[in-house]
């Protein structure tokens, strides 16, 4: 990612990255990345730090959020991990902002 402007640069960035973990097979484990993500995470980390991985991934995050719900809604037989669906993003919503930022990036769940 050459040098970035704030605004639709970073929106289809994300957008892409987002994308992109769609895309990875239901057989992957959660600490599972393809290419494009790592690129992806990399590039985020050489333009502002580790500072900026955490704000991409809060966003991304807040981003995937209401498509993972809709996407547990559409199957029916996942309707009994609703309710604890909604409880640990309603929980992960309100503690987002005060997540250490090592924690939001997911190298450190890797091994």
């Amino acid at each position: 990612m050459r040098s970035a402007t704030p605004g639709t640069e970073w929106t289809k960035l994300a957008e892409n990255y987002c994308s992109a973990i769609r895309r990875a097979p239901p057989n992957w484990s959660y600490c599972q990345f393809s290419e494009e993500v790592l690129k992806t995470r990399d590039a985020v980390l050489q333009q502002g730090g580790p500072a900026l991985v955490a704000a991409f991934h809060r966003y991304t995050i807040l981003r995937l959020v209401p498509e993972s719900w809709r996407s547990l809604l559409e199957r029916p037989h996942l309707a009994p991990m609703l309710e604890w669906f909604e409880d640990a993003v309603a929980r992960m919503v309100s503690d987002i902002d005060a997540t250490p930022d090592a924690d939001l990036d997911f190298q450190a769940d890797r091994s």
